[in-house]
């Protein structure tokens, strides 16, 4: 796990719980999370309640295909990119990962659509776009208010 989120302690307790402390490695906050991305052959964003996390964003930019929960922001964030199943549900996250990453060309169509995506909606350029724009409308509608067109 890199980066603990709002709940480091809860997690630590969690993967202690499940005796999974030799299996899962915590690493906190790294500034390095391009290059662990590129270690990995699946992403997953197991969430029980997500906004949009910038986890997802990131993996999907690194092409990366991802099985995550259908729960908040995640469904408009992937769109059709990726495997998304019912929050909570163990069994069925595991299916998607394996499914993932027994069937390569799947994989990498989804990781592909996915790099695309995050680019596309989230990169830079869009970014800005969405930002000038929005200044662009605030600025008309107070022109409008004030009679000036």
């Amino acid at each position: 796990l890199a980066g603990w989120g709002t709940d480091g302690p809860g997690a630590r307790a969690a993967i202690n719980r499940g005796g999974l402390e030799g299996m899962v490695l915590g690493l906190g906050y790294r500034a390095d999370v391009p290059l662990l991305l590129s270690a990995l052959d699946v992403a997953v964003v197991p969430s029980l309640d997500e906004a949009a996390g910038i986890a997802l964003v990131e993996a999907m930019a690194a092409g990366l295909p991802v099985a995550a929960s259908d729960v908040g922001g995640i469904p408009e964030v992937m769109g059709e990119t990726g495997v998304r199943v019912a929050p909570g549900d163990a069994g069925a996250l595991a299916s998607a990962i394996s499914h993932l990453l027994d069937d390569a060309d799947e994989a990498s169509r989804l990781g592909e659509a996915a790099r695309v995506r995050a680019v596309r909606e989230f990169g830079g350029a869009a970014l800005a776009a969405r930002t000038v724009a929005r200044y662009e409308a605030a600025l008309a509608r107070r022109r409008k208010a004030n009679g000036k067109l």
